[in-house]
């Protein structure tokens, strides 16, 4: 007897991508840039980072917890000494990989908190009673390409803190009102080099 007749695959039949899931966890360094409007401070910079990916077909999708620590160079706002950065984000980014297996580019989002140095100070000196805030809304959006199956990221991100910094003063001596209000926004760029230690298990 012949060999038993396989039925013809139907062309016209659907094909679907491939999921994968996993979980990235990020770690890696590079450097910073801040500036108030009035002075520019740039410093190097830890950033780690955890949450779920998702590769569809060639889509390559994550939404993920970041923090970030730069030490800048000097002083911004007027303080008297460099600050630490301290940044805690949400981020989303989308990836399409061009070289399978080699290449992939992605464009990412973030939002959340920036701090800088100590958040709160209120003190009176000489009769001016003196109250700072450092600490306001963090977005970023960048850009990158990844290596190796992703594992290896260089992204570059366009960041902006809406009143990173809220000075308030008022001579407490004066009859006359006199409280006196400075708010300062910054814009700033992060370089990066990540390593997802999550793609390597």
């Amino acid at each position: 007897m012949g060999d038993p007749i396989q039925p013809a695959s139907d062309p016209a039949a659907p094909s679907y991508p491939e999921y994968r899931f996993g979980l990235s966890a990020l770690a890696g360094g590079g450097f910073a840039l801040r500036n108030d409007g009035n002075q520019t401070a740039l410093g190097p910079r830890i950033e780690v980072g955890i949450g779920p990916r998702l590769e569809v077909g060639r889509d390559r999708f994550f939404l993920g917890l970041m923090a970030d620590f730069i030490r800048l160079n000097h002083p911004l706002f007027g303080r008297s000494e460099p600050d630490w950065v301290k940044t805690v984000s949400v981020r989303l980014s989308y990836g399409r990989e061009m070289v399978p297996g080699w290449l992939t580019l992605k464009t990412q989002a973030g939002v959340g908190l920036a701090i800088y140095g100590q958040y709160f100070r209120e003190e009176i000196q000489n009769g001016v009673y003196v109250r700072e805030n450092a600490a306001g809304a963090h977005m970023a959006l960048g850009a990158g390409v990844c290596l190796w199956k992703d594992r290896f990221c260089a992204t570059a991100d366009y960041t902006h803190d809406f009143r990173a910094f809220m000075s308030r003063r008022s001579d407490l001596g004066s009859e006359v009102p006199n409280l006196s209000t400075k708010t300062y926004d910054t814009n700033g760029m992060n370089l990066s080099l990540l390593i997802d230690i999550g793609k390597f298990f």
